[in-house]
């Protein structure tokens, strides 16, 4: 395969992860090596779960939590005159560490947007360049759009066209890798939403997915913006997502594949995807 890169796209209950893992059996299976980076897992370029210091902060960091030193310099990163910490794989959110380096996390609009943006750039072209000469391919789902979007989107509240300005010049990164994005795209925007808010009914602390993603939601700067309150504004909100994300990769180089699943047809469209694997 030319490209070392495939990305799944699309908005929730499209049917992103599912393709993802598919995918990477399938090429598995014809004997090809394959890294599947599923959402929320420990990622090669993304940065979620990472909390940031300046590297002069990092000796007081160590003294005050000793006990802690090996896990706070698991899976560390430089950068500049910075260094980012893993917080998310190494520590439970009721940990001292977790609890005093959360106000810092690279996540959740805690840093000043030149800085997070800056960081992504380099982490992205670091993996770009650690990738470009190994015989492997990388899959992965929802890192490239959604983790950036919602972030830019929900709390930095950018404008369309500073999204646009932005994933160009991601793109750039990754492009010597010959990227492949696959973008899922639902027509019915409240009948997907509202299906998988009845599939995601279990209560992780207390709160269902779509309670959690309300939430969210309504108390970013987005949200407070554009008065977006229970479940109708979460609904506008993935409308206008998919809108956006959909101008976003039509003004990409990249090669991408944009399939409609209205018709939730699995089979129909997972033969589309290895069809277009082999183009």
């Amino acid at each position: 395969m030319e490209s070392k890169l495939i990305l799944f796209e699309g908005i929730p209950g499209s049917g992103k992860s599912t393709f993802s893992r598919k995918t990477a059996l399938f090429l598995k299976k014809n004997n090809i090596n394959t890294h599947l980076y599923m959402e929320g897992c420990l990622h090669p370029a993304n940065l979620d779960g990472y909390a940031v210091i300046k590297v002069s902060e990092l000796k007081d960091l160590v003294e005050n939590f000793p006990s802690f030193k090996d896990r706070i310099y698991k899976s560390m990163i430089y950068f500049n005159d910075n260094v980012l910490i893993q917080l998310k794989k190494n520590f439970t959110t009721k940990n001292a560490v977790y609890k005093y380096l959360q106000p810092n996390m690279v996540w959740g609009g805690n840093l000043e947007f030149n800085f997070f943006d800056d960081l992504h750039q380099n982490s992205w072209l670091k993996f770009s360049e650690k990738c470009i000469n190994k015989s492997e391919v990388n899959i992965f789902d929802c890192a490239f759009l959604q983790d950036h979007i919602v972030e830019i989107m929900l709390f930095y509240n950018k404008s369309e066209d500073e999204i646009i300005d932005y994933f160009k010049r991601l793109e750039k990164n990754i492009l010597p890798l010959s990227p492949k994005l696959y973008y899922i795209q639902q027509n019915n925007v409240e009948k997907t939403i509202e299906n998988i808010a009845k599939q995601r009914i279990r209560k992780h602390n207390g709160k269902t997915w779509s309670e959690k993603v309300i939430e969210l939601i309504s108390e970013s700067l987005y949200g407070r913006n554009n008065k977006l309150i229970g479940f109708g504004g979460m609904i506008e909100y993935f409308k206008r997502r998919q809108e956006i994300e959909l101008k976003v990769i039509k003004s990409l180089e990249l090669n991408r594949i944009i399939i409609v699943n209205d018709s939730y047809d699995w089979k129909a469209i997972q033969k589309k995807i290895y069809e277009a694997l082999i183009d």
